[in-house]
């Protein structure tokens, strides 16, 4: 309709987020799902006052990706504090009862990434690119969302240099 989900995000190399933020834009007006859930303070850190079962960790750099009513979150990189970690874990928020639940994959999934692009055709979440603190990618996989099941197509047209901090859309 006419809001934007916005999942987590990093503000400092020490404090990352794994709060919801909703934009209504008819309104122009900012809210959240779980008021209270998270507090933060002065100096940005955000303190849980209590649990939101299933929530991912906190990250940046991750993608969210919308197939019906349920959006998608791969990877990213993050962590508490100075922890940094890549993620190729994949959760998902039903957004008619706002519950998070862990998505357990099989098949071949994507290493961990962070910066890549993910788009949605149908049931399908295609992952593009991205990078880890070892490698930046130039490959695509295919999470069909009806099975949760990854696939890397053997044969890929190549988009050019690997890449990251990149966009993609689906047309």
């Amino acid at each position: 309709g006419n809001k934007i989900i916005l999942f987590g995000g990093f503000r400092s190399s020490t404090i990352r987020y794994n709060d919801i933020w909703i934009l209504d834009t008819a309104s122009d007006e900012w809210s959240q799902p779980h008021v209270g859930i998270t507090e933060t303070k002065a100096d940005g850190d955000v303190v849980f006052k209590r649990q939101w079962p299933d929530v991912p960790a906190p990250r940046g750099g991750h993608s969210s990706t919308l197939v019906g009513s349920q959006m998608f979150v791969f990877g990213g990189y993050g962590g508490s504090g100075y922890a940094r970690r890549d993620f190729n874990d994949v959760c998902a928020l039903d957004l008619d009862t706002w519950e998070w639940r862990p998505v357990e994959c099989t098949g071949n999934a994507p290493e961990p990434r962070s910066g890549h692009q993910a788009v949605a055709v149908n049931e399908n979440i295609y992952v593009i690119g991205g990078w880890n603190s070892m490698l930046q990618f130039d490959n695509m996989y295919i999470l069909d969302t009806t099975t949760n099941m990854w696939v890397k197509p053997e044969t890929q047209n190549s988009f050019g240099p690997p890449r990251w901090n990149f966009s993609a859309v689906s047309v």
